[in-house]
């Protein structure tokens, strides 16, 4: 159970999420990695890239807290 929704990160093409990233009770950003049996590894660009998308992610959903 979560106080906040979650996203689920897809590699191109899989079924299975690799990781998610959800807001914790304290209204930060965590990043949750799922057991998988291949190794994760993600680019610099890509990271940078996840990190915005939860950044965004993050204000938008305290912006619908404020409106509940």
């Amino acid at each position: 159970n979560s106080f906040f929704p979650y996203l689920c990160v897809y590699f191109k093409g899989e079924r299975e999420p690799f990781m998610d990233i959800g807001i914790s009770e304290k209204e930060v950003i965590e990043f949750t990695f799922y057991p998988n049996k291949k190794n994760v590894v993600l680019s610099i660009s890509l990271w940078h890239e996840l990190s915005a998308r939860a950044q965004v992610f993050l204000m938008a959903e305290l912006k619908n807290k404020e409106f509940e």
